[in-house]
């Protein structure tokens, strides 16, 4: 479901139709890994809620066949359609016919992503290997990679099974959702209802790559890491690092959200990525994906151009970089190029670069005009009270400028929508 207001608005294409994005109820999907023949396949079933008798979702895989409330549906007929977000944003787009529920079953062949920077499900002779990957960095990088999703404003109930066949070795797998095994090399999982496209980790191993610790940290948060086994970090030291983090956290910010546990998978990568209570990533990007449950996970962005808050939030907040030093005070003046972090389209997928440079040297510049401690207090108290929903960039610009009294009209103008700051530059 799609809160009121956090939706693009009905679209309309050039063959007459008008499109609204799918608000999904429940998805429930079956993921079948053959490691003897090195091949995956998903059965999905979706059901949607519908305001138009047009959705758009998405869905990165090629479709196999499709159902709509128990009647075929030919797959060319749900195609991709550029509904004005940009390069590599276009959405799936289906005629449901009428409004009101609908199920929607599909099935299909699991291989690489149709997105940029893919990672394919990795394969070798009774083995496999399978990470979410998720990226905010280029559209269709959530969990419509594998499955179909719509927003990453929408929530719903996900229920995923997952099965390996011809395993030559014991596999595992670790999630953030709750995980039970009926059979070996079989499991279920479940996420809350409140679930987005961007909240699932889901992460598959053979055993012997994998090395784990797991400790309950001082917030009372279980914290459960795996390492790869190439990696020469140790599993219980980065779990205590974890849990200090937690802590902290939670003591400048406020309760942790995610429940009982985080969950953490380092690999030898240069990236990370936050999922609900979880990481994938580097051991260097740590600090910063746990930052994430806060802002990111915690409060979610409303949209994904609201994406950039806490990108740039969390940069500031645990930057270790000697130029870019975490919880600086920096002015920032109105005489540098613009900048776009909040790009205009409501369909457009994608968190800006910048985010992670200008959008520091925004919150820096915020710092300077108040304070450190000011800063951090006004953004504590909108997680304290959002601690669960979501943040847009509007409602962000207001709550600042209310709680630290400062006008940030021209600087965010400039610097977040990318917009020309005086008369003269406005017309060139």
């Amino acid at each position: 479901m799609i809160e009121p207001g956090r939706a693009p608005p009905p679209t309309s294409l050039a063959d007459g139709r008008t499109v609204v994005a799918a608000e999904v109820v429940s998805l429930d999907a079956a993921l079948s890994f053959d490691a003897a023949l090195g091949r995956a396949s998903v059965e999905a079933t979706l059901v949607l809620l519908a305001e138009d008798a047009s959705v758009a979702f998405d869905l990165r895989q090629p479709v196999a066949s499709a159902r709509l409330d128990g009647a075929p549906v030919p797959a060319a007929s749900m195609g991709h359609t550029d509904l004005g977000g940009g390069t590599g944003a276009q959405m799936r787009v289906l005629d449901l016919g009428s409004r009101g529920p609908h199920r929607l079953e599909l099935a299909y062949e699991l291989g690489t992503p149709d997105v940029e920077d893919p990672l394919p499900v990795r394969w070798a002779p009774g083995r496999v290997g399978f990470d979410v990957w998720c990226s905010d960095l280029y559209p269709g990088r959530y969990l419509e990679q594998w499955l179909p999703v719509s927003l990453c404003q929408d929530r719903f109930a996900l229920r995923l099974s997952v099965a390996v066949t011809g395993a030559g070795s014991r596999h595992s797998l670790l999630s953030n959702g709750q995980v039970s095994t009926p059979a070996d090399h079989r499991w279920e999982i479940a996420w809350p209802a409140n679930a987005t496209c961007l909240s699932a980790l889901v992460v598959l191993a053979p055993d012997d790559e994998l090395r784990r610790a797991e400790l309950l940290g001082p917030s009372g948060v279980r914290v459960e890491v795996s390492a790869e086994s190439i990696l020469s970090d140790a599993p219980v030291a980065l779990a205590e690092r974890v849990a200090g983090w937690l802590d902290a956290n939670q003591t400048a910010y406020g309760a942790y959200h995610h429940g009982d546990r985080f969950i953490a998978h380092a690999w030898a990568s240069a990236r990370g990525m936050e999922y609900d209570g979880a990481t994938t990533g580097s051991v260097g990007s740590l600090e910063h994906e746990v930052f994430h449950s806060w802002f990111g996970r915690g409060v979610k962005p409303a949209s994904a151009n609201d994406g950039w808050i806490d990108e740039a939030f969390t940069t500031w907040s645990t930057s270790d970089h000697e130029e870019a030093p975490r919880l600086a005070a920096m002015p920032l003046g109105l005489d540098e190029e613009p900048v776009v972090l909040c790009p205009a389209s409501p369909w457009s997928r994608f968190t800006p670069r910048e985010a992670y440079r200008m959008g520091y040297r925004v919150f820096a510049d915020l710092a300077a005009r108040s304070s450190v401690d000011a800063v951090q207090e006004a953004m504590a108290q909108m997680y304290r009270e959002r601690a669960g929903g979501f943040l847009s960039t509007a409602e962000l610009e207001v709550e600042l400028g209310e709680r630290l009294g400062v006008d940030l009209g021209p600087t965010w103008d400039r610097y977040v929508r990318g917009l020309p700051h005086t008369p003269e530059q406005a017309r060139r």
